[in-house]
């Protein structure tokens, strides 16, 4: 076993360590739209199957969030901000990380969003290739199998 001959001098933690030293604040406003505000968008929540028609509000903040900086002693405060979208038939707005979503821009994209075009995001295929599926062992087919088992019959009993 080697003896400890001390810290690191090179170490940094990727985490906030306290007590920490703050020297000044920053606050960061909003980050202006990446696109026209208005806009018609096609929109399928991540746990559903359909469709809706919705309308671009913007990239509005979703939560607060505090960072440092290595190179100085300023706390950082700004918002994440994530694409906002105003659907009518669920009278709520979906977030664009709840969900697929893409502004209308023609007739041809009002179809619905199929499985096809989510396996087709480069990043879906990416995620896919880098993180497989097991094949699962237990579940749906053990109890299949259990299903299929004749019942007992009257009078026997089981071991």
């Amino acid at each position: 076993m080697q003896e400890d001959e001390g810290e690191c001098p090179d170490f940094k933690s990727r985490y906030l360590e306290f007590p920490l030293t703050v020297q000044g604040i920053e606050l960061r406003g909003c980050l202006p739209s990446m696109r026209e505000v208005g806009k018609l968008v096609r929109v399928r929540l991540c746990d559903d199957d359909k469709t809706y028609l919705g309308v671009y509000l913007g990239e509005l903040a979703r939560a607060p969030m505090a960072y440092t900086r290595s190179d100085s002693q300023n706390l950082i405060v700004s918002l994440y901000q994530n694409p906002a979208l105003y659907v009518p038939a669920l009278s709520r707005i979906v977030w664009g990380d709840e969900s697929w979503w893409s502004i209308i821009e023609s007739e041809d994209d009002l179809r619905d969003i199929s499985n096809d075009d989510i396996a087709s995001q480069w990043y879906v295929r990416l995620a896919k290739n880098c993180f497989p599926r097991k094949k699962r062992t237990t579940g749906r087919r053990n109890r299949e199998c259990y299903l299929a088992r004749k019942p007992p019959s009257a009078g026997s009993s089981r071991s």
